[in-house]
């Protein structure tokens, strides 16, 4: 594993746990050996790059720092990093995003080298890439002040989600299963609807070793969730959405939120607004035909993961991944960009983004 690879690592290791700030990753590297290692932390908070900097100690004298994203330059819930780095004595940085944030985009770089520390975007592209991925959520909820929004489904070679009469264990192979809860993980929420409760029973948590998410959300306009249902017998923070006040008596992990009303029901808009509120930057819908179908005719999809079995069911009845209004011509229908494809196992996973 490269230096760079490592702090990749360690960011990834931590995001999802400290929105809504950007998970970060750092390195402090001293005659080819790693002599610090940091990553972004909630309580207390400390940036990665304090957080190696301790741990190197004396080693930061003559050393390199490896960080996920530019240091930051402003003061907020910390003092800069940037002073701290000079003071430091680290004589490289290598980084390869400048942070999104106006208050520091570029202005921490400048000052490193204006006090004679050498600055270094030299990195492949697929490090990059990695290193853009991590706060592509982050970014987004800086410039638009709403949550990134993922939407995640498996379905069959012809398209089908459920079978005709609603079997939908299991379309993906473990393998598969297990990314989807490193996704959860990373996200500040999942979302259903509460259809997708009524039918699936799921618990919504994560899985295989991991962690999370913050939120469990399932939009119920008429409040059918049943007191019973698996997600209520996990641990973990629920919100339920709904258009009416509830009568029902509160659970304890569980948080009845009246919102707006709209033709389908939960006005998903002011959903993602409270849950940006709550410090959600990434969401991870994995609702049925009916919550996808919405998702995409209001456009709020931002990236679109799909798990493809090659397993074929047939049948008229038998459900398809996305629902709502749709596009009445293949030219008007959104394409995604930046296109990723992987083989995982006999599934294919496809990435991409809309937004």
């Amino acid at each position: 594993m490269t230096f760079f690879k490592e702090a990749l690592s360690l960011a990834e290791s931590v995001k999802g746990n400290v929105s809504p700030r950007p998970p970060v990753g750092a390195v402090i590297v001293k005659n080819s050996k790693i002599v610090g290692r940091g990553r972004t932390t909630s309580k207390p908070i400390k940036h990665a790059e304090i957080m190696a900097m301790e741990e190197a100690g004396e080693n930061c004298q003559g050393s390199v720092l490896y960080t996920t994203l530019e240091p930051c330059y402003h003061h907020g819930s910390t003092p800069p990093c940037v002073d701290s780095i000079i003071k430091s004595g680290i004589h490289k940085v290598i980084t390869p995003l400048k942070d999104p944030n106006p208050e520091v985009n570029g202005k921490s770089i400048e000052k490193l080298i204006n006090s004679g520390i050498e600055v270094s975007t030299n990195l492949n592209n697929d490090e990059i890439h990695q290193a853009e991925e991590l706060i592509e959520g982050f970014k987004h909820f800086l410039i638009t002040k709403k949550p990134f929004v993922t939407v995640k489904y498996a379905m069959t070679l012809d398209g089908k989600i459920s079978s005709k009469i609603g079997d939908s264990t299991w379309i993906s192979n473990d393998q598969s299963r297990k990314i989807v809860h490193k996704l959860r993980s990373q996200s500040d929420a999942v979302l259903i609807g509460v259809n997708t409760l009524l039918v699936d029973n799921p618990k919504l948590n994560a899985r295989y070793g991991f962690s999370g998410p913050k939120y469990r959300v399932v939009l119920d306009s008429n409040y059918k969730a049943p007191k019973n249902s698996n997600l209520f017998k996990s641990p973990g923070k629920i919100l339920i959405y709904s258009t009416k006040v509830t009568s029902q008596k509160q659970i304890s992990n569980v948080e009845h939120i009246k919102t707006n009303s709209s033709n389908e029901g939960v006005d998903i808009t002011s959903v993602l607004e409270d849950l940006g509120k709550k410090g959600c930057v990434n969401i991870l819908v994995e609702g049925g035909k009916d919550i996808l179908g919405s998702f995409f005719d209001l456009k709020l999809v931002n990236k679109v993961i799909i798990f493809i079995s090659p397993k074929i069911l047939g049948g008229k009845n038998a459900i398809t991944a996305v629902g709502g209004n749709g596009y009445s011509y293949i030219d008007e229908s959104p394409e995604l960009k930046k296109v990723n494809i992987s083989k995982i196992e006999n599934d294919i996973m496809i990435s991409g983004y809309l937004n």
